[in-house]
């Protein structure tokens, strides 16, 4: 799949679609992301969507076999992902 220059909540929604988990951010994601995703695992895919998330200021939370979408700024970054789907807390 190729996004250029989309809507970062399509590119959040698309992810989550992909990779077969829920996004349950209730607010409107700002930026917008160009990337081509052929070649990528699921795994892959997904880092790629939290370090893309991190760079617009928002970051992931884990609530059961969800990721909830999180506003890092609001939220001092209180979870950083990790390699292999770990996540540390900040602070």
């Amino acid at each position: 799949m190729d996004f250029r220059d989309v809507d970062i909540n399509v590119f959040v929604g698309a992810v989550s679609q992909a990779v077969g988990i829920l996004d349950t951010h209730n607010f409107l994601l700002k930026g917008k992301v160009s990337l081509n995703r052929e070649g990528l695992s699921h795994e892959e895919y997904l880092a790629l969507m939290k370090v893309i998330l991190r760079a617009n200021g928002y970051g992931v939370q884990p609530v059961g076999n969800m990721l909830k979408v999180i506003d890092g700024l609001k939220n001092n970054g209180i979870y950083n992902p990790l390699p292999g789907g770990a996540m540390r807390e900040l602070g």
